[in-house]
């Protein structure tokens, strides 16, 4: 529920050039990403109403903790300097038609670790 840190600690790990490839649920309608819920003192505050996505190996799904929005690769270039790039690709011939089709390639610069 820290995605700053999350992506802080990516890029920590990655080699200059190296390449972060994730799928999340992103809302490109909504300006501002949204924070659901988060932990503070080892117990969970909801923020707003829950919701919760479809695990197939928990019954109850996942909770969702943030809707992310326009801002998403703005938050991770700020909390982790990766530039992120947002490939969508809808092909009904190969059954690619539906919402949260977008992949997410985080990158890490090339120079970032060159010392002058």
């Amino acid at each position: 529920m820290e995605p700053k840190k999350a992506f802080s600690e990516i890029a920590r790990v990655l080699k200059p050039g190296g390449a972060h490839i994730f799928t999340t649920p992103w809302y490109p309608l909504i300006e501002k990403s949204v924070q659901r819920a988060k932990m503070e003192d080892n117990k969970l505050i909801h923020l707003e109403e829950p919701v919760y996505h479809g695990n197939p190996i928990a019954a109850d799904g996942s909770l969702v903790t943030f809707d992310w929005g326009r801002d998403f690769t703005r938050l991770i270039f700020d909390s982790s300097k990766l530039y992120t790039t947002v490939y969508l690709e809808k092909n009904i011939r190969y059954g690619l038609d539906g919402k949260f089709l977008e992949v997410f390639i985080s990158v890490k610069n090339l120079s970032a670790n060159i010392k002058l």
